[in-house]
């Protein structure tokens, strides 16, 4: 399992740390067919999205990654190989341990090339 800790970057940014004192853990897996090459969370109707929580690293289909964050409520951007941007929102990371599940039904984006590699695209 790809582990990943990120300090708080801005005020407007969602805070990611590696403290106990945090109220909630978030377990990310990558259940599409994508590659997942950045991803930014930030607490609902902030105007940034703070750094991308990978870093260089990449999660790559079947794998997952464990946050520890702040309980919020936030917005999500995932942008995977192709550069292709998947925005996602209030997504509910309260309250002890939770898990997020990525999947090509996730966004439109990811839904949209999921169905085109189906039928034989790209």
């Amino acid at each position: 399992m790809l582990k990943l800790a990120c300090l708080a970057v801005s005020l407007s940014a969602c805070v990611v740390t590696t403290t106990d004192d945090l109220d909630s853990s978030l377990l990310v897996s990558n259940d599409s067919s994508f590659e997942i090459h950045e991803m930014y969370v930030t607490e609902i109707d902030s105007p940034t999205w703070g750094p991308n929580l990978l870093d260089r690293s990449i999660l790559f289909p079947g794998e997952q990654l464990e946050l520890a964050l702040d309980c919020n409520t936030y917005d999500a951007m995932l942008i995977d190989e192709t550069g292709a941007s998947c925005e996602i929102q209030n997504v509910d990371l309260c309250g002890g341990n939770a898990d997020w599940i990525i999947t090509n039904r996730s966004c439109k984006v990811f839904e949209a090339r999921a169905a085109a590699m189906a039928a034989g695209g790209k």
